[in-house]
């Protein structure tokens, strides 16, 4: 039975059970020009890059967007996750969690691995500018959880909004660069909130005002919908909504467990995420409009996270 259909591709089931990713032409060459070495920093085909502690520790991974080719990119001892590819997809940005939390960037093949911070900097959450050139990331160097901004290279680093009073924390550049939606509140009772980039001192304006916790956005590739992950329904679900006012909300999960870190298809027309629902934690992708044709992408009795996908 055909479960996914988009950009060239075709996802159907195999007598087995499992999801098959059925290629044409194109996309097979495609897919082949990812699958060899790439010399470092170059772009990768279409990936989706993910942590697990399947080995042990929490470490970061690339699988191809059917769930094959899953390749472990760290070794360190300290926990990694959060990955976020640059705009370009050559570099991946990650947090490694050890005696406090920095952010490391490595080229997509996981070359050149960086540590951003000096030795007793913290951050967590990196988030690329659609230029590639700053990342942004939640710290609380200074008391409460706030955003910074620095270099690509971890130079510069600043508060994004000094004049913000409360928490505000787990940043996400919209597709065009010109705004910046995130977690604004309390960690147990945070809003959606979204300010231009660069910052000018605007209050920043809130997309969604209840009494749950709503996080983990990401953005449509058009820029026209966020995201996000709310417990608004008594647990941890999948929500959508417009990026511009917070309206036409959609649920995209309904079940008992914990459904997170929503993450687009680069044509916008499906969503993986993480999930608990098979008793641990795995990657899914389901369609982008209703949360329909629900796929496994990933089966092991460990904790599969954060996943991130681009082309």
């Amino acid at each position: 039975m055909t479960r996914f259909n988009a950009a060239m591709r075709v996802w159907s089931w195999s007598r087995a059970g499992k999801a098959v990713l059925v290629l044409t032409s194109l996309s097979l060459a495609v897919v082949a020009a990812g699958c060899g070495g790439n010399g470092g920093g170059e772009p990768l085909a279409e990936r989706i890059a993910f942590s697990s502690d399947r080995d042990g520790v929490s470490h970061i991974y690339v699988m191809n967007a059917d769930g094959s080719g899953q390749t472990r990119l760290t070794n360190a001892e300290g926990g990694d996750g959060g990955p976020t590819w640059s705009p370009d997809g050559a570099r991946i940005a990650f947090h490694r969690s050890t005696s406090i939390e920095q952010v490391y960037v490595m080229n997509a093949d996981g070359s050149g691995e960086t540590c951003l911070f000096g030795p007793a900097e913290t951050g967590w959450h990196p988030a690329w500018s659609a230029d590639g050139a700053h990342i942004a990331f939640s710290s609380s160097r200074e008391g409460w959880a706030h955003l910074f901004v620095m270099d690509s290279n971890g130079l510069n680093q600043a508060r994004l909004m000094p004049n913000l009073d409360g928490p505000d924390y787990d940043p996400e550049f919209s597709p065009n660069g010109q705004r910046l939606v995130f977690s604004y509140g309390p960690y147990l009772g945070a809003e959606a909130a979204v300010a231009p980039y660069p910052y000018d001192g605007t209050p920043p304006a809130m997309l969604t005002d209840n009494v749950s916790d709503d996080r983990e956005f990401a953005w449509s590739p058009d820029g026209t919908r966020i995201a996000f992950v709310s417990n608004r329904d008594g647990n941890w679900e999948i929500y959508a909504m417009d990026a511009d006012d917070g309206g036409n909300v959609v649920r995209l999960t309904q079940n008992a467990v914990s459904d997170r870190h929503p993450t687009w298809s680069p044509d916008g027309s499906h969503i993986a995420f993480y999930s608990n629902r098979d008793g641990d934690f795995e990657i899914y992708v389901m369609d982008a409009g209703d949360g329909g044709g629900v796929l496994q992408l990933t089966s092991n009795a460990a904790a599969d996270c954060d996943p991130e996908w681009h082309e």
